[in-house]
């Protein structure tokens, strides 16, 4: 059994691995982005995927349908809220 001390050092410790857990998770951000396809008619968010920004550099655009519409429809590239 290893004895670190006091329950301050203990605490001070933890915390640092903590930190050291947050920084390392928001340096890992990838190539990878969540995005959402909007529809240029009736401007509703209808679907979500992901999008490599190293293959892919400009605004997706699909044609995909649109069930308030009822009919294929150019959806674009939006952000997620």
């Amino acid at each position: 059994m290893v004895r670190l001390g006091s329950s301050v050092q203990v605490r001070s410790e933890a915390c640092n691995e903590v930190r050291k857990v947050d920084e390392m998770a928001k340096a890992k951000k990838g190539a990878v982005d969540k995005i959402a396809l909007q529809c240029s008619e009736c401007d509703r968010k209808n679907y979500t995927t992901t999008k490599n920004r190293r293959n892919v550099q400009g605004k997706l655009e699909l044609n995909k349908y649109c069930k308030w519409d009822r009919k294929v429809t150019l959806h674009k590239e939006a952000k997620i809220k």
